[in-house]
């Protein structure tokens, strides 16, 4: 079925109009934009002319115009401004030009709006000769509900993600009862001031920062491994998979500037890093990546090869093996420090084994 355009504009050479195309391909649904143009008859012949298309979001109204971007191919963020170009004579015969031609089906996937929720489109159209210049502009509208969260919502909720994050950091480090070091105190510091230049704030307005600082610094002290796991639960939803990651890359560097490594903070961010769906074997690359061979012997065997408290045998036997193939590839390492902690690691799986392959 031929979709309805529910919006049309016009001008005198260029016409366009626009309309939503649910499309149900199996269990998948997919809704596309389809743009189609007209032309009069007298630029038909100017087939080395292009079509240029973009989208405004105005549904703030034409004071508060929002640019609407490509989506990255991951994270759904926003990246390159959104624009279509297409030759006249790629498009369709001078005959079909005439009449209502597609010029562009867009998935919506690839589109990142202003804001979630109803979006007043504004879709615009222009025929530009061979040396630039514009011969004619058309627009038309179209009303689109956003399900996913806009680029703007993501900025503001990036202030909010980052203080919830060092929360979470500054808890693993209180966890033990320890106090912070000036290392780790910098580090926390530095995170919230990320983009911020120190030398640029004026002494004014260092004071307060640094009295709330302090602050929420004496609260985190104070926290629960509940309420910890119940931001952490908070943060998964609004947040992306590349943004947690760097989350968890942040509270590795923190802990190890720790004097002494704390199984107990591996062990719950370990368990925070399976709530934001990093799986165990990646939560040990990043044990590999971020600590040198010298910490890594002080890290509880069970914590770097992603073993839990709460794995079933057969996950746990299936762990193991493959913990197994990894480290016997290290044996023959050139670096015989590797070759030691694969030696102990060994040892290490084959205890556990003997006590898993017993219950």
């Amino acid at each position: 079925m031929s979709p309805t355009p529910q919006t049309t504009g016009s001008a005198d050479t260029l016409d366009c109009r626009v309309c939503l195309s649910p499309q149900q391909i199996d269990d998948f649904h997919l809704d596309l934009l389809v743009v189609e143009v007209r032309l009069s008859k007298d630029v038909l012949n100017l087939r080395d002319a292009i079509l240029s298309l973009e989208i405004q979001d105005i549904t703030d109204g034409t004071s508060q115009i929002h640019t609407v971007y490509e989506s990255q191919e991951s994270d759904n963020l926003a990246g390159e401004v959104f624009s279509r170009q297409r030759p006249l004579g790629t498009i369709s015969h001078e005959q079909a030009l005439t009449t209502w031609t597609t010029m562009a089906q867009i998935d919506t996937r690839q589109l990142c709006f202003a804001r979630q929720g109803a979006r007043h489109l504004s879709f615009q159209l222009t025929l530009v000769l061979k040396d630039g210049s514009q011969l004619a502009k058309s627009d038309c509208l179209l009303d689109y509900n956003n399900t996913g969260l806009g680029y703007l919502d993501w900025q503001e909720n990036r202030d909010d993600i980052r203080l919830k994050a060092f929360q979470v950091a500054s808890f693993l480090i209180t966890e033990d009862a320890k106090p912070f070091s000036p290392d780790q105190t910098g580090l926390l510091r530095g995170w919230l001031l990320t983009d911020i230049i120190l030398s640029e704030v004026s002494s004014k307005y260092k004071r307060p920062f640094e009295k709330s600082f302090q602050k929420v610094l004496k609260i985190c002290r104070h926290t629960e491994l509940s309420q910890i796991i119940e931001i952490s639960q908070d943060m998964e939803t609004k947040t992306t998979v590349g943004q947690r990651q760097e989350i968890v890359e942040f509270c590795l560097h923190l802990i190890r500037l720790s004097e002494s490594l704390s199984t107990t903070a591996l062990v719950t961010l370990q368990r925070i890093a399976a709530l934001w769906k990093i799986n165990a074997n990646q939560f040990s690359i990043l044990l590999e990546k971020m600590f040198s061979i010298d910490r890594l012997q002080d890290i509880d065997p069970m914590v770097l090869l992603g073993m839990t408290e709460h794995m079933g045998t057969d996950q746990a036997l299936k762990q193991l093996n493959g913990a197994y193939m990894k480290w016997n590839a290290r044996v023959t390492h050139a670096d015989k420090a590797v070759q030691r902690q694969a030696d102990n690691i060994l040892s290490w799986i084959a205890q556990a084994r003997g006590r898993y392959q017993s219950t």
